[in-house]
């Protein structure tokens, strides 16, 4: 029997004839129907999407004049560039940049932090940085600044008895400072007129071209350097000769030191030599040899970057005020009455070019803000005028602290925009802020302090310094002109500057 869901051949042929008859009939009409639903489907599609577009246009654009309106707010103060709140939905969601913290971002600064320099004095917590503090610390005491003073001296007169000197009067601060660093803080041998070697990377280019290209490294992540990118490879290459001759610098160093006893003073010898001693005088706290060329790369950004800017900065306004650097002259005159350079006794007298070097690190902070944690119970008070309570932070907490903003408070400086040096007249070390403050300020003030102060007094001893105004412009329209603070390497300070010297006739 016939199962009755299968039709016998008779009937299937039928079936099939019935079914290719009615698909003949019926076409005609699917097309009409489905091809108006296509195209109505198709136009929906087409507006959705014009939709979306539209209105991503126009909130990125909103952004982005949101942006630029909070920038004019603040008048371009230098910080943080965030497009997006951190707490944000967008900000969680995207990853971390420069343009968007991100709700981790603290810990993700620290990661970068770490991948470019290791664990050192500066991006030390707690336990931690008190070993790196107490090593660090170790090195920098003693009698270095009468190095540094002799060494500063020195380099600047080879720089004038350069022949691009006498030909463009053009000075480069940033390579004034490695320079010093590299005498100074490594006791090698840095020349002025120095022509570019051909070939492998010495280990004094491979610094300078490590410290030109310090946001590059930051910046860029590890796979980037496999790409076909020249500019990628130089910097690697730079970043690995330095870290291969230090590593073995750091070798030689302690083999050297084991033999001839150096002893626990570190009174002598160059910043590397003494914080290897310190860190081989410590019984429990010895510094690694990553951790020693750790410390050393913070020595080579602060001593380039941040000394570097200021003297900059210092220069401009002596050009911008004429009258304040005449008497600065006077004064230079006065304690150097026998044209000989300064030495290590002098910088205290010099107190005048002290007060100069100060009011440039106020009003052009190399570093706008500072990143703390509350090791303890901390509490915030208020001036009494606020009417607001004391603010109680518990233990680790990361606050930001606002360089910029503490250095044009009317309530500590009067008239803050004014360019004022005698507010540094017999003023304390601690009143300057741009150092930092407190158990954490910085180690290697007085290094900086002794480098700026010595060459200052040089050049504005020798050199009459002006600047160049367009026709009709005044000294006022000159500086919102020219001196725009940016972000200089890892710093901030102001870019090339056109400046003019002219010799004094009387240097005494």
């Amino acid at each position: 029997m016939a199962d009755i869901f299968t039709p016998s051949m008779p009937d299937s042929a039928a079936f099939k004839s019935f079914v290719l008859r009615y698909y003949h009939h019926t076409k005609p009409i699917a097309l009409l129907q489905t091809r108006p639903l296509n195209i109505i489907i198709a136009k929906e599609v087409i507006m959705w999407t014009t939709v979306v577009f539209a209105g991503v246009i126009v909130y990125l654009t909103s952004r982005v004049l949101h942006f630029v309106s909070r920038l004019n707010s603040i008048g371009h103060l230098p910080g943080f560039r965030c497009v997006f709140r951190p707490t944000s939905l967008l900000g969680v969601i995207l990853p971390t940049s420069y343009f968007n913290p991100g709700i981790n971002w603290q810990w993700q600064w620290r990661a970068w932090d770490d991948r470019l320099w290791g664990e050192n004095v500066f991006s030390a917590e707690l336990d931690i940085y008190k070993r790196h503090r107490r090593v660090v610390g170790a090195a920098f005491a003693g009698s270095i600044s009468n190095e540094v003073v002799r060494e500063t001296a020195r380099l600047y007169h080879e720089m004038m008895d350069w022949e691009g000197w006498s030909e463009q009067h053009t000075f480069s601060a940033t390579s004034f400072a490695l320079g010093i660093i590299m005498r100074c803080g490594f006791g090698m041998p840095f020349s002025w007129n120095d022509p570019e070697e051909s070939g492998e990377m010495s280990f004094d280019k491979a610094i300078n071209f490590a410290m030109r290209n310090l946001s590059t490294r930051l910046f860029a992540p590890r796979w980037a350097y496999k790409l076909p990118i020249k500019k990628l490879h130089e910097v690697d290459k730079a970043y690995s000769t330095v870290s291969t001759h230090m590593h073995a610098m750091v070798v030689a160093k302690r083999e050297h030191l084991a033999s001839m006893d150096y002893g626990k003073e570190h009174s002598g010898g160059d910043l590397f030599t003494r914080l290897v001693a310190a860190s081989e005088a410590e019984e429990h706290n010895q510094l690694d040899d990553d951790e020693v060329i750790s410390n050393t790369f913070i020595f080579l950004l602060a001593g380039r970057e941040t000394t570097a800017h200021t003297i900059s900065a210092a220069l401009v306004l002596l050009a911008l005020h004429e009258e304040e650097q005449e008497m600065l002259a006077t004064h230079i005159r006065e304690v150097l009455p026998d044209g000989r350079d300064p030495n290590e006794h002098d910088i205290p007298l010099l107190d005048k070019v002290v007060a100069c070097f100060y009011e440039a690190a106020r009003m052009f902070p190399a570093a706008s803000i500072v990143p703390r944690h509350t090791a303890d119970i901390t509490t915030l008070t208020f001036p009494p005028e606020d009417g607001r309570e004391p603010l109680v932070l518990p233990p680790g907490v990361r606050i930001l602290i606002d360089f910029v903003g503490m250095n044009y408070d009317p309530d500590v400086y009067p008239d803050p925009e004014r360019y004022d040096p005698s507010r540094w007249y017999n003023a304390h070390e601690s009143d300057l802020n741009v150092f930092g403050l407190g158990p954490r300020a910085c180690l290697g003030r007085k290094f900086a302090t002794t480098e700026a102060v010595c060459l200052l007094t040089l050049f504005i001893r020798n050199w009459k310094v002006t600047v160049h105004l367009k026709d009709g412009e005044t000294k006022e329209q000159w500086r919102q002109r020219v001196m725009q603070i940016s972000l200089v390497g890892l710093a901030f300070g102001v870019r090339d500057v056109p400046l003019t010297f002219t010799k004094r006739s009387t240097t005494c």
